[in-house]
């Protein structure tokens, strides 16, 4: 044997065996600790139609998060999957042919699943021309489906905090007014939505004109007047901070506003009207508390169809003052002490249900005809019939 060949037998010999040493390691730490993951991947079979917007894998649970970008509305008419079990549509609202869902929607796709192993999810629908089509959704082999980690997104639609709810969609998740995503997105009730935070006012009141969620997320005091509503579908919410006047004009006032304005939890003093209504009708005045306010606590002029429920009007000059305002509807409110009456009604009556009108200087409730309603605690009243009231103020 010349010396090459010898050579080239030695090294053969001498590196064959460490190849196959280290071939037996790398096969044994697989089989101990498993081989390493490749990234779980979600792809749609139609891309220009449908895009995934997130994921969530966790629990035996996967989450597709998909928005139709087809062009028009859709329906889907069958739902189908393999490797994945018991797949459904989350949130939807199912019509007799189908589910519907508009251009641009998002819409979620739920699952239950084990580990390993290619899935897939195909969906039958309609387009906006009646055209029957397919899509299929592909997930990557080495699906690993692990615990929940706690974490809270308040902006991504999915439940990433395991708990079974959409983030946000309790209020343990989502405190009302904090920021949960860029620009104005915020929480409230329980939801991460576009709101407004309202700011002091400056040099007269400050104006609603837009629809939309408007939050006072700070006390606000020794201002001239407050906040004027003048655009419809509106929530004005306090979140129980406090608006706090000089003396002068309004804490809140509604102006010429007829669909869908709800003002809640605000607290309003030391204005002439803690809230005033004027040519406003379907408002909602919810959890108020209005008190020291030198004319009324609340003002209705010419302003029909509105609901007041579980307010305070306490310790203002009147309680609440209705002129020429009509089927209003109070319930469960508090109208007490306050230095002249509790509730005067002006050519037409509200409709009174369980309210307390109790220790008022003058009358408790004076009634332009004989009133409406049951239930009402009250002791000095004026023209009203016995059927509204009963004297069971403390």
């Amino acid at each position: 044997m010349n010396k090459h060949a010898q050579a080239s037998l030695e090294y053969l010999i001498i590196y064959g065996w460490v190849l196959a040493i280290v071939t037996i390691i790398v096969s044994t730490m697989v089989l101990l600790f498993g081989a390493t993951a490749e990234p779980v991947s979600f792809n749609v079979s139609d891309p220009a139609k449908f895009t995934i917007k997130g994921t969530s894998i966790f629990s035996g649970s996967v989450q597709i998060k998909l928005q139709n970008i087809t062009g028009g509305k859709i329906l889907i008419t069958s739902l189908e999957s393999s490797g994945y079990e018991n797949c459904s549509l989350d949130q939807q609202i199912p019509s007799e042919d189908g589910i519907s869902i508009g251009q641009g929607s998002e819409f979620l796709i739920l699952c239950s699943v084990s580990e390993g192993g290619q899935k897939t999810v195909t969906f039958n629908y309609l387009d906006a021309f009646g055209l029957e089509h397919t899509l299929t959704i592909r997930t990557s082999p080495g699906l690993v489906v692990t615990e929940p980690v706690g974490e809270t997104i308040c902006n991504d639609g999915l439940d990433n905090d395991g708990d079974s709810l959409i983030d946000c969609a309790d209020t343990a998740d989502c405190l009302d007014g904090t920021s949960c995503g860029a620009g104005s997105l915020a929480c409230y009730a329980g939801v991460c939505s576009q709101v407004h935070i309202l700011t002091p006012p400056s040099g007269g009141p400050g104006v609603i004109s837009e629809s939309g969620i408007y939050l006072l997320t700070q006390d606000i005091s020794n201002i001239h007047e407050g906040y004027q509503i003048t655009a419809n579908n509106v929530t004005l919410d306090c979140l129980g901070h406090s608006l706090a006047g000089k003396g002068h004009n309004s804490g809140i006032k509604l102006a010429t506003v007829y669909s869908n304005v709800k003002v809640k939890n605000c607290n309003i003093h030391s204005f002439v009207n803690g809230i005033y209504l004027s040519y406003s009708s379907d408002v909602e005045l919810i959890g108020n508390n209005t008190y020291n306010n030198s004319d009324n606590g609340i003002w209705f002029y010419r302003s029909a169809h509105n609901t007041v429920t579980n307010n305070h009007a306490n310790a203002n000059g009147n309680g609440m003052v209705f002129f020429q305002a009509s089927n209003n509807v109070l319930t469960g409110n508090e109208i007490n002490n306050n230095a002249l009456n509790g509730v005067v009604s002006e050519y037409s009556d509200p409709i009174m249900v369980n309210n307390t009108v109790c220790g008022n200087a003058e009358k408790d409730i004076i009634c332009a005809g004989s009133g409406f309603g049951s239930g009402n605690s009250a002791t000095n009243v004026l023209g009203c019939s016995a059927e509204i009231w009963s004297d069971n103020c403390p």
